[in-house]
């Protein structure tokens, strides 16, 4: 173009490559790798310790399945007789009702084009007897695998004796198997356990829970239930929600009562575009910007 007579303007006005450098590499998009830096922006200082019991706790099953230890056990029945069920038991000791909520993988979905790039096949038979496999993470990996699994703990958390004096609850598909109580859950067809976490949340708050703990390693429900939360608080004002988030030396709890009230009514509700726009699960980050974009949003108040 230098070195030719030629109009620059017009030159710029035309797609010089079939995807935007700034969200792709070669076609291939930008996927978020650090969406929890939003969290450093979210957190404030706890006004309060959390209650040494909760009258509910929710908990992404996930989650629980990713952090469990496998190594002392050998079948499936065992990792879910010795490892699962005696977790779900020690978090009933401190709670009246326990929820346990799966993903349920959806093969029309948005979000399976980004799993077929993201997921290697490591396909394994789920079955009682059956050996755990080797490598347990590539194994959770792949949606068919844990759509078993989750099948399968479900069906041990159904068998199971509980105390008569606790509520269980679990997804099973688009259904809720519910354990003790009065009160039973009805179908939800939402595909991630991000969304449906705030289904069993408010089901909770609606038959008398107060102090609620939401356990989860993903910084969406966090951004979900902060955008929920002045909803909820206006139709159950008694609600105190904590989410316990993270893993190990990285575990963490979050008051979302505290972190509303510093964000006051607007920024929450414009908070899942701003979430989206700077790099999630299925939209593209700004190459070298991330949640640096918090910054600027906080600069700008017209863009609330």
């Amino acid at each position: 173009m230098q070195s030719r007579d030629s109009d620059l303007d017009e030159f710029f006005a035309h797609e010089i490559q079939s995807y935007p450098p700034s969200l792709s590499i070669l076609g291939k998009l930008r996927l978020s790798s650090n969406k929890s830096d939003l969290l450093d922006c979210l957190k404030c200082t706890l006004t309060a310790d959390p209650p040494a019991t909760f009258d509910c706790k929710v908990m992404d099953g996930a989650v629980v399945v990713h952090s469990l230890p496998t190594k002392a056990v050998c079948t499936f029945n065992q990792y879910a007789d010795e490892v699962f069920i005696p977790h779900l038991e020690n978090q009933l000791q401190t709670t009246f009702r326990l929820d346990v909520v799966w993903d349920d993988y959806t093969v029309d979905s948005l979000k399976e084009s980004t799993r077929k790039n993201e997921d290697q096949e490591y396909a394994k038979k789920v079955a009682g007897d059956a050996k755990l496999p080797v490598k347990w993470m590539e194994f959770l990996r792949d949606p068919k695998n844990k759509t078993e699994l989750f099948t399968f703990l479900t069906l041990k958390i159904e068998n199971f004796a509980w105390p008569a004096s606790k509520c269980v609850h679990a997804t099973r598909g688009e259904a809720v198997v519910s354990i003790g109580g009065t009160s039973p859950m009805g179908h939800c067809n939402h595909e991630e356990a991000d969304t449906r976490i705030v289904v069993h949340l408010v089901h909770a708050l609606q038959h008398g829970a107060k102090s609620v703990q939401v356990t989860t390693i993903d910084t969406d429900v966090v951004v979900i239930l902060v955008v929920v939360f002045h909803d909820l608080l206006t139709a159950y004002p008694f609600a105190d929600i904590w989410i316990a988030f993270g893993m190990g030396k990285h575990f963490q709890f979050f008051h979302l009562n505290d972190i509303c009230a510093s964000l006051g009514v607007r920024k929450p509700k414009a908070l899942p575009f701003s979430h989206a726009f700077s790099g999630c699960d299925t939209t593209s980050a700004f190459f070298g910007k991330g949640k640096t974009a918090w910054q600027a949003w906080q600069a700008y108040s017209d863009a609330t």
